[in-house]
């Protein structure tokens, strides 16, 4: 059996990003076709491993946006306007 559901239309069911007859249609044919199952479970799986790996700055990175932060001073002159100047 043929299926009409591209690789992203998968994606987009996996990531519950369907709605109405469409995705009524892909659950039905999903039933009638064990390759489109297979595909289906193995972007849940890839899913599933993005979704559970932890993505975060490094602590050195976080520490030299605040030290940027704290060091930025910004003053408004009359004749040219807003200035941000970076005090290190």
């Amino acid at each position: 059996m043929k299926n009409s559901f591209t690789p992203n239309d998968l994606i987009l069911f996996a990531y519950s990003d369907t709605k109405g007859t469409r995705e009524r249609k892909f659950y039905e044919e999903m039933q009638a076709d064990e390759h489109l199952l297979k595909e289906f479970q193995n972007i849940l799986g890839v899913k599933f491993c993005i979704d559970s790996s932890i993505v975060a700055p490094q602590k050195r990175t976080i520490n030299n946006l605040l030290s940027y932060s704290r060091a930025m001073v910004i003053f408004k002159t009359n004749s040219i306007g807003t200035i941000n100047k970076v005090m290190n």
